[in-house]
């Protein structure tokens, strides 16, 4: 990207990020607005629950790799259901972006991502309250069919709120359209959503119908997790071995440097490497390398015993395997990744 380009890409996240921040401030003080229900609280164990259900709610339970991206999956709209059920929307407005600025503290973000992240928060639960208001009406109560609805609709505009404004974020820090960004993984989300939404119903309807039923909340949590889990291994599993088809088939149909340029691009797709280096061993002790970059291909002559320079390309692990035939060592492949990162053993054996 060039300089120009990335100072207009940069200025423009500046001032998203900066949109998001007052549109959040002004959520929080909105609390303000109705200083009888801050003038009294709800019960210390009601402000307790919710906060805690704020705070858990936004920690990362699940990881996958979508893409060339890491995506991090979080019980957040079981968390808000809960938190909108326990306590009364101005409480919810302070304690709900309270809990996940400290979430993300806990986990050493930078100013700027936990204050993006808070507040984004407290515009989705602004959101979602005007949305249960408008669906639920007067509170008809927890055991209602339209309380139910009014909660998963208000679910549904908390998640599409978030998921837009990271998309947003993403798409603007590297330059992307957000279309193509918001639709990575969008599935996957979805069905994380409809688990999410789900669970919070359970939780806050058991606990209005008997507390005793809550002993089950922990089975159904793992289950719940166990299903996403498998779910979306099952799912990257699909995309992975789908590409390797792809690749496969690219490989067959090209000959010469062409063969050599689909090589690397594919192999840097399906390990989701950074960069990709082949190095093929020649006579005299020299050896021609190859490599893969986001920007394109390159190829010269180089020592045979060169290596990688990760320093110097930004890389946080480099992986490298021989290639060999039937006489010994033919030369190598390396993939590196400006991330720490481990190879599962499917990745591996590709």
């Amino acid at each position: 990207m060039s300089g120009p380009t990335q100072g207009a890409t940069d200025a423009s996240l500046r001032r998203f990020l900066l949109v998001i921040n007052l549109l959040g401030a002004a959520s929080v003080l909105s609390a303000l607005l109705d200083p009888s229900a801050l003038l009294h609280p709800p019960a210390v164990i009601r402000l307790l629950a919710a906060g805690t259900a704020f705070v858990v709610g936004e920690l990362a339970l699940l990881h996958i790799r979508i893409g060339d991206e890491n995506h991090s999956f979080t019980w957040s709209e079981a968390a808000m259901i809960i938190g909108m059920v326990l306590v009364p929307a101005p409480w919810a407005r302070i304690i709900g972006p309270l809990g996940v600025a400290l979430v993300h503290l806990w986990c050493r973000r930078s100013a700027v991502k936990v204050a993006f992240n808070a507040m984004s928060f407290a515009v989705a639960l602004v959101l979602a309250r005007v949305t249960f208001d408008l669906v639920g009406g007067a509170d008809p109560g927890i055991h209602q069919l339209r309380t139910w609805l009014a909660l998963s609709l208000a679910s549904f505009v908390f998640f599409v709120w978030n998921g837009g404004t990271v998309a947003t974020a993403v798409a603007l820090s590297q330059g992307l359209r957000v279309r193509d960004v918001y639709r990575r993984g969008l599935a996957l989300q979805a069905f994380v959503w409809m688990g999410n939404t789900t669970f919070g119903l359970v939780i806050v309807t058991a606990a209005a119908r008997d507390r005793r039923l809550l002993v089950v909340v922990p089975l159904f949590l793992v289950f719940l997790y166990l299903a996403d889990r498998g779910y979306l291994r099952a799912m990257e599993e699909r995309d992975q071995w789908r590409l390797l088809q792809q690749v496969s088939a690219g490989l067959v149909s090209v000959d010469g440097d062409a063969l050599v340029t689909q090589l690397l691009e594919g192999a840097r797709e399906l390990l989701r490497a950074d960069v990709v280096e082949l190095v093929v061993t020649e006579a005299a002790g020299t050896a021609a390398r190859y490599c893969s970059f986001e920007a394109g291909t390159c190829e010269h002559t180089i020592g045979a015993d060169q290596v990688l320079d990760p320093e110097a390309l930004g890389l946080a692990t480099v992986l490298a395997a021989p290639l060999v035939d039937g006489h010994g060592s033919v030369g190598r492949i390396t993939a590196g990744f400006r991330s720490a990162h481990k190879l599962t053993a499917r990745h591996r054996h590709v």
